[in-house]
């Protein structure tokens, strides 16, 4: 039988943990709410009781989850509906106490990859971004204007078979990757600059970070490489002048606070990953490892079910703030693309290779 998911998330056994690398111990593990289903979604999940039965282990293992974003948001849905499922598993939360760090508790967004795979915490969610050095394949998702809309990326992510080719090479640097979680369309959030057209960008201060920064570089401004984090600081005391960033976020971290534009258009979009420390992950019995990577990956479709709805709430809320939304036509889209077709051949090409971007180019054509 279904249960509703409760709102409010369970409380998590709290437990003082020392960490190598974090300078002494571990603050408690958040008591982080679940984010209240949308009106978008069109059913609850599955409680997790329902899938319970034959987990059988003498060991006790912890999971510590580090996470850059607010607890109870849109972005930290799934990793909080993934110990939501954990927890309300009577079998698999006496194996696994799962433990989550929200809002940079442990570590910054730019920190996690790092501290996952040096195994100072057990899983860490981070975007796309802070793993494009070992990542080659997920400038995809920084290919200006590539998808036409949120729902295709998430079709990509959720059924294509080039998905897989993006995080396939944790598994050779000590991780393993459940999937990603799409965090919406990317357009430009700006304070005292209005950003209509390419030229516009000339001279700006965009804060913007891995291969995404092209786009912004490309068409005259300068980038600048700083944490989800520092982002209203940054607009508020005018170190930069933009943030490449989606509507999520801006709502997420009250940035319609220190913003007055928003250019509404979907030049690339990121995934928050879900990766854990793989010697960690092969010690567990082998029906406790399936039985996690079930419940995440069933709470990164979960999540991905709600992006489309939560981006409309949180462009709802950005123009009640005061926010100016502009949106291109579909031939100012053209403009902006053609702008920055050199982004294509430097990020896709030239260095995922031909193959690769010709078996994608055909995907988004055939979708």
């Amino acid at each position: 039988m279904k249960k509703k998911i409760i709102a409010a998330f369970i409380t998590l056994t709290l437990a003082a943990v020392s960490l190598a690398g974090c300078g002494g111990s571990a603050p408690a593990p958040a008591a982080a709410p679940a984010a209240a289903p949308a009106e978008t979604a069109k059913e609850e999940a599955p409680a997790a009781a329902e899938n319970a039965g034959g987990l059988t282990s003498d060991e006790h293992f912890t999971m510590r989850c580090s996470y850059d974003v607010p607890a109870g948001g849109s972005m930290a849905r799934a990793i909080e509906h993934f110990g939501e499922l954990v927890q309300g598993d009577p079998e698999l939360s006496k194996i696994v106490d799962v433990q989550l760090f929200p809002g940079a508790q442990l570590y910054k967004a730019d920190e996690t990859l790092d501290a996952t795979l040096r195994g100072d915490i057990e899983l860490g969610m981070f975007t796309t971004w802070y793993a494009d050095s070992v990542l080659p394949y997920s400038s995809t998702f920084d290919l200006p204007l590539l998808f036409d809309n949120v729902e295709e990326m998430i079709k990509f992510v959720n059924e294509s078979d080039l998905a897989s080719e993006v995080w396939a090479p944790f598994e050779e640097i000590g991780g393993h990757c459940f999937g990603g979680t799409v965090t919406g369309e990317y357009g430009l959030l700006t304070s005292g600059a209005v950003v209509e057209k390419p030229e516009d960008c000339k001279g700006l201060l965009i804060r913007s970070t891995g291969d995404g920064s092209l786009t912004w570089s490309t068409l005259g401004a300068s980038p600048v490489n700083l944490s989800a984090g520092d982002i209203f600081t940054g607009l508020q005391r005018k170190t930069i002048d933009a943030a490449d960033i989606g509507p999520i976020s801006v709502k997420d971290r009250n940035l319609y606070e220190v913003s007055d534009f928003y250019l509404h258009t979907f030049f690339h979009s990121t995934l928050s990953i879900y990766v854990v420390n793989k010697a960690w992950w092969d010690k567990l019995p082998a029906d406790v490892a399936e039985r996690l990577e079930k419940y995440m990956i069933e709470s990164i479709k979960y999540c991905n079910d709600f992006v489309s709805g939560d981006m409309e709430t949180a462009l709802s809320l950005m123009e009640e703030k005061g926010i100016t939304i502009y949106t291109p036509t579909p031939e100012e889209r053209q403009v902006w693309k053609d702008a920055l077709k050199p982004v294509y051949q430097q990020i896709g090409y030239d260095k995922m290779g031909q193959e690769y971007m010709d078996k994608l180019m055909k995907w988004c054509d055939e979708n």
